[in-house]
């Protein structure tokens, strides 16, 4: 558990895996595939409002009637920015992991500091270990209790971990907001057998996962792959920070 400025947030464990088998073949841009994740850290809920205005001294969102809620209306490179303060404020700049000149990103994933987690890694934390449709079930009638989606959020999002977690103690990871990765989206499925993929080189956007409030069942699958332009930011689009465990 680290805390900035007041604001507390807890970081969870995940082991390295070879061969790991992500995807789901009913999703044409991402069938079944096997990576191989070093171990790593992720943000055990999405980030709030108040650890965002903590590090960044605002608060962007839309739907703010409690601080707890996730911080959304955030571009993906506000989270960019966001993870480099975010390091600097706990850790010192010097372990910041991106280098940002303009419009231009690029990320050092030996550092320690605080990221976007990999759309790969996302997706096995989601998993939780298991190969289920939704983070935390395999059950359409039991999502409501894991996730904010369409039928119950009531067009809004909701204070972070009020739902139940997946077995890697994970809140949210279906539901609630979009959540950023690194990756850059193709629309073909990622290529397996690859160790700690980063995404493809180029693309339309910025994949995003997990689904939101405002979106039904199948967009809050786990294997359900979304984007946007980096410079989009939406009520629906939050982020969840991970590190590399080094």
């Amino acid at each position: 558990t680290y805390r900035v400025n007041g604001v507390s947030f807890t970081m969870k464990p995940i082991a390295a895996v070879q061969g790991a088998v992500l995807g789901d073949n009913s999703q044409y841009d991402n069938e079944e595939h096997s990576v191989s994740l070093s171990a790593y850290y992720i943000g055990q809920t999405e980030v709030t409002q108040e650890l965002w205005k903590a590090v960044m001294g605002s608060n962007p969102s839309r739907f703010t009637d409690s601080v707890k809620n996730p911080v959304e209306q955030v571009s993906w490179y506000d989270c960019i920015e966001f993870c480099n303060e975010l390091t600097a404020e706990i850790m010192g700049e010097e372990h910041c992991v991106y280098t940002i000149r303009g419009s231009s990103v690029t990320a050092d994933f030996s550092q320690k500091g605080f990221r976007l987690p990999t759309e790969a890694e996302w997706e096995y934390a989601a998993m939780g270990g298991r190969s289920h449709t939704y983070a935390g079930t395999n059950n359409d009638a039991s999502l409501k209790d894991y996730a904010w989606y369409k039928s119950n959020s009531g067009d809004k999002t909701h204070e972070v971990g009020t739902k139940q977690a997946n077995k890697y103690g994970l809140y949210d990871m279906s539901g609630n907001v979009w959540e950023w990765c690194w990756d850059c989206y193709s629309s073909s499925t990622p290529s397996g057998g690859q160790s700690d993929p980063k995404g493809a080189a180029s693309g339309k956007g910025r994949v995003v996962r997990g689904g939101c409030w405002g979106n039904d069942a199948n967009y809050v699958a786990r294997a359900y792959r979304g984007f946007f332009k980096p410079v989009e930011s939406y009520g629906s689009l939050g982020l969840r920070v991970a590190m590399s465990k080094n």
